[in-house]
């Protein structure tokens, strides 16, 4: 699925969201073969963003991501514990510029 982000000055990014399925699904998915899939595909394209769903229950200790990305950021999220009430947010942009939003709770009643 594709999104159109609006940007201050008329610009939009496209936001690219995928899932690393859980493993029910498909176990033998790996997140670091999921990033390289998805990077494959947008080796060129700043006017894109990767979103990527972690649907996984067990934590991931790293991801190796290229010097140079190719895209306008890469963004990992998803739940950080089994039962759903905490969640995280992890990302880089295209200039290196790593980013990471400490877990937080999910409200109870949204």
């Amino acid at each position: 699925m594709t999104m159109n982000w609006p940007f201050v000055g008329g610009r939009a990014l496209k936001v690219q969201l995928k899932e690393l399925p859980p493993e029910s699904l498909n176990q033998k998915l790996t997140a670091q073969q999921l990033v390289d899939k998805v990077l494959a595909q947008y080796p060129h394209d700043n006017d894109i963003a990767l979103a990527l769903f972690m649907n996984r229950t067990n934590y991931f200790t790293s991801v190796r991501l290229p010097d140079r990305l190719g895209v306008y950021g890469i963004w990992f999220y998803g739940f950080s514990k089994p039962n759903g009430l905490e969640v995280f947010l992890k990302g880089e942009d295209a200039q290196g510029k790593r980013e990471g939003f400490a877990p937080c709770l999910v409200p109870a009643e949204l």
